[in-house]
């Protein structure tokens, strides 16, 4: 579909609606929550009701941004709302589990609306914005709400757009990013979107606790195979003071190593029933970490992706088995 074909699907749903939901996916990232406040502070400008969901808390990572307590992780399922739109969700069924699955119907009824950048998108919605050649679903967004009314992106909703393309492209570093991604930043801080804060808040600020964290995570990298990957167990987050956005941040570090395969980190959560774990996949382009990711149910980009397999009770011999099946 064609910018101005989307543009012009994208206008029609927002100005007929009034009542308006919006999602971001499961462990909100700077895209989701970028694109989930831009949209919506423009919606809130033009007189419309928004309101703001998403499975779990946002990481304490952005409370630096105003409007962040505005997501709530309990949704109503009320009909009232004339339109639900879907941000940087590729799959509701992974990545908004709790609100979707049981209620398929309900939503299958609705007016929904996805905006997404995604290849492994399911289209799921009534109307599909997915360009998977963007960096982000804020690039996206940036080119849409441009192409509607540039009038609409002052200094807070710029923001909320240049916190989606630097999150997203690991602040300008990944194979992906084009003169389109750098020509759309540029604009964005014309607009003056508030850089300053975005890069003094996520890439130069650490607490004591989470330089600890990173030690630790730090003594366990290893290398099988292709893979070079560390772990933390889900109640390290707690001793630790920490979520997993903050914890993440080893991946950061482990990248720099020059190796041409696939990094991983990996989260034991060996207190659920059934047991199991999650790896965030990196690569520096050659590998497609999205296929191995799909093998194991879960997605992603070329670059970065996401998964979720069941482990049992040996979890120290399994999480050996599980790199050497992803090597």
């Amino acid at each position: 579909m064609k910018i101005h074909d989307q543009t012009a699907q994208l206008k029609t749903q927002l100005l007929a609606a009034n009542t308006i939901a919006l999602f971001g996916h499961r462990n909100v990232d700077g895209d989701a929550a970028g694109s989930c406040l831009a949209i919506g502070a423009v919606l809130e400008n033009l007189g419309k009701q928004v309101s703001y969901y998403t499975t779990q808390t946002p990481s304490s990572s952005f409370d630096f941004l105003d409007g962040i307590e505005k997501f709530k992780t309990n949704f109503d399922f009320h009909p009232h709302y004339d339109l639900l739109i879907f941000l940087d969700t590729a799959d509701p069924t992974q990545l908004l589990k709790e609100f979707w699955v049981g209620h398929e119907a309900y939503f299958e009824k609705m007016n929904t609306l996805v905006i997404d950048h995604h290849y492994s998108n399911t289209q799921y919605a009534k109307f599909n914005i997915v360009d998977e050649s963007a960096s982000s679903a804020c690039e996206l967004l940036t080119e849409l709400l441009h192409a509607c009314d540039p009038s609409r992106i002052d200094a807070q909703v710029a923001t909320y757009l240049f916190l989606g393309l630097s999150t997203d492209t690991g602040h300008f570093i990944y194979e992906k990013d084009s003169s389109r991604t750098f020509s759309l930043a540029a604009y964005l801080v014309d607009q003056w979107a508030d850089k300053k804060t975005i890069i003094s808040k996520l890439y130069r600020s650490a607490s004591f606790q989470s330089i600890k964290f990173l030690g630790e995570l730090s003594q366990r990298i290893t290398k099988i195979n292709g893979v070079i990957y560390s772990y933390y167990r889900h109640e390290e987050l707690e001793q630790y003071d920490l979520d997993k956005e903050k914890a993440d941040s080893i991946l950061w570090i482990m990248t720099r190593i020059e190796h041409d395969w696939v990094f991983a980190l990996i989260k034991i959560h060996n207190h659920e029933s059934p047991p199991f774990l999650k790896a965030s996949l990196r690569s520096k382009g050659w590998i497609n970490v999205a296929d191995l990711a799909a093998k194991f149910g879960g997605g992603g980009h070329k670059s970065a992706a996401g998964l979720k397999t069941e482990i049992w009770e040996d979890w120290e011999k399994e999480l050996e088995g599980f790199v050497g099946e992803l090597g």
